[in-house]
């Protein structure tokens, strides 16, 4: 609902930061890491929990987007933001050192 421009105006902007509580908008940019953990929690394997668009997340992300009657096209926009946010916060995704140390 909000008029498409070039530029993020006042209000798309207030729209963007309602993501932010969620960790899925970070310093105005997408979170990938939470994306593909709620991904990865909602049944669609991004691959790795790397925060990098790879291929697998983009696939992943795209059958999330058909499975929600989104257009599929692997961006993460408001609506895809919005249907992300209503699987909750992803589940906390170990680091390298903390695998290390449960084995």
């Amino acid at each position: 609902g909000l008029p498409a421009h070039r530029f993020v105006d006042q209000a798309t902007w207030e729209h963007l930061n309602r993501f932010s509580p969620s960790g899925l908008v970070i310093h105005g940019e997408v979170n990938i890491k939470k994306v593909q953990g709620i991904l990865r929690s909602a049944g669609f394997n991004p691959g790795a929990i790397d925060g990098k668009m790879g291929r697998r997340t983009q696939q992943a992300l795209r059958n999330f987007q058909k499975a929600h009657g989104l257009k599929a096209d692997g961006r993460i926009g408001f609506q895809t933001l919005s249907q992300l946010m209503a699987y909750g916060p992803a589940p906390p995704v170990a680091g390298p050192q903390e695998r290390d140390s449960q084995k």
